[in-house]
């Protein structure tokens, strides 16, 4: 399995298991030192009573607690599958249409060690020392 479908996969049966959403969609997409997973048909049940009886606000409340909760097993499950260190993971939903991204910035440091540019990229695994 390729390393996005990896994260996708990953990403979505978190929140399946959080959420108990079992129709979530995800694509993920990786550039330098940041890994985006992009979400589709997050909202719950409750969600969706909610908002049709006008609380959206408590729909947003809800869902920023949720991924809150999420935050630690979703880094450290990101950080296993890519082998490289989460510095930030910026969370966002939006309820119309029913979108939500779970965006991991990796330490930019080992960008210059993954391509070479500085000393001891050897470490984490991230790339086989080159001669010299």
């Amino acid at each position: 399995m390729e390393l996005l479908e990896a994260v996708s996969e990953f990403v979505t049966r978190t929140y399946g298991q959080h959420l108990g959403t079992g129709h979530v969609q995800a694509t993920s997409y990786c550039r330098d030192d940041v890994l985006m997973c992009v979400l589709r048909n997050t909202l719950t049940v409750e969600d969706k009573r909610l908002l049709a009886s006008g609380d959206a606000s408590d729909v947003h409340a809800n869902r920023l607690r949720m991924q809150e909760g999420m935050r630690d097993e979703l880094v450290g499950g990101v950080e296993e599958l890519t082998g490289r260190r989460v510095t930030e993971l910026i969370t966002a939903h939006d309820i119309d249409p029913e979108f939500a991204s779970e965006t991991f910035v990796h330490d930019a440091r080992e960008i210059f060690l993954l391509n070479g540019l500085l000393p001891g990229c050897a470490g984490r695994g991230l790339m086989e020392p080159q001669p010299e």
